[in-house]
């Protein structure tokens, strides 16, 4: 019994080293650390611009993928007043929309730093690591197709409030989910790399 016991840890022990690059694991999981200081600085500066170009007496919930994110979703009518009362247009494409266009390339960046962990020899997890990356480049484009159809709203006569709306919903949505999955990822790959180290010694 105890022959087999030290085999089985033997095997499990050379399985984490055949599948995980432990100086990997450990620069991933220090850049995100970088990335996530990052991440805080660039919700500062949003919430800072915020009274800038919103005026907070029309939108209470402040910009319309924050009205989203308070389970409002695929609203229309809240697009609708942002481009004719809720926000100041000019500011708008001077301030927020400037930080939006480098935000998604950010924090798509910083999602996939630590989801590429998980390219091993497991083929189950290499499919869920392929499943992640393509919900994290699916949010990136539901932001820039929010910007874009937004911007395009704020200087034409179009109506385009309900895909406006369509867009920022689904992109809040992965947002939220990618966000998630990063610190499950975070989690585990910290656990991978507390282990491995063990194991070495």
């Amino acid at each position: 019994m105890k022959r087999n016991s030290i085999k089985l840890t033997a095997t499990h022990s050379q399985h984490i080293k055949n599948t995980y690059d432990h100086a990997d694991i450990a620069k991933r999981l220090k850049r995100s650390i970088l990335y996530i200081v990052g991440f805080f600085l660039f919700y500062i500066s949003f919430t800072l611009i915020n009274s800038y170009y919103i005026n907070k007496e029309v939108l209470k919930d402040g910009p319309i993928d924050s009205h989203a994110s308070h389970y409002c979703f695929f609203d229309a009518d809240y697009v609708y007043k942002a481009k004719h009362e809720g926000y100041y247009i000019d500011k708008y494409f001077k301030s927020f929309l400037p930080l939006d266009i480098i935000f998604p390339i950010f924090y798509t960046l910083m999602f996939l730093t630590v989801l590429k962990i998980f390219r091993d020899k497991n083929l189950k997890q290499r499919n869920l690591y392929k499943t992640a990356v393509y919900l994290v480049y699916a949010g990136m484009i539901f932001d820039y197709l929010e910007n874009s159809s937004f911007s395009v709203y704020l200087l034409s006569s179009f109506e385009l409030s309900t895909l406006v709306a369509f867009f920022t919903t689904i992109k809040t949505f992965l947002f939220a989910l990618n966000l998630i999955v990063f610190a499950l990822a975070c989690a585990v790959g910290a656990i991978i790399y507390f282990k491995q180290r063990k194991l070495k010694k």
